[in-house]
């Protein structure tokens, strides 16, 4: 179904690797992430994530952003999918893909998300809510804007009420805001 919903994560070449220093357009910055959550801009866990990361046909990647508990550590056997699977902590990921062409990136959107989830209003020219959570919660909103394709991922353990349609929807909201 999604070629990189994970593939960001496992989300996500030139890209700008700090998530608080230098913002790229359509990605979320540390100012953008709920105090509540507790969570800072990762780094480490960004470029493995840059470098995991899948492609889209016609799109390069123009953003991507990680963010964890603060000194939360990749595990060396693993990659960020297998830490966001384990469930602990929150997890924010934010992306931004820019392709050659709307039409482009219109595929490339409906090739990722096809006819799942809600649609969401007023993000970009199209907009869905995904929500993958099965053993933790996991909320993707994926939107187009002309030749632009951005992600917000917020995955933690099922008893972290904290992590709810309403926050992935406000902070992709911010990120669509910026491209």
């Amino acid at each position: 179904m999604r070629r990189w919903r994970w593939t960001i994560l496992v989300v996500g070449g030139a890209l700008a690797l700090s998530a608080c220093s230098s913002p790229t357009l359509g990605v979320l910055t540390s100012a953008d992430i709920p105090s509540y959550l507790g969570l800072t801009a990762n780094p480490a866990a960004t470029a493995t994530a840059a470098h995991e990361s899948g492609t889209e046909r016609h799109c390069t990647k123009a953003g991507l952003a990680v963010f964890t508990m603060p000194g939360r550590t990749i595990p060396k056997t693993g990659s960020i999918l297998s830490m966001v699977r384990s469930g602990t902590g929150p997890i924010v990921v934010s992306a931004d893909y820019s392709c050659t062409t709307p039409s482009d990136a219109h595929m490339a959107f409906k090739s990722d998300v096809g006819d799942n989830g809600p649609r969401i209003a007023g993000i970009g020219d199209e907009a869905t809510l995904l929500d993958f959570s099965a053993g933790q919660r996991s909320y993707d909103v994926e939107w187009r804007e002309g030749n632009q394709i951005g992600a917000v991922i917020v995955v933690g353990p099922t008893k972290d009420k904290r992590i709810t349609h309403a926050l992935v929807e406000s902070l992709a909201r911010r990120a669509a805001a910026t491209s």
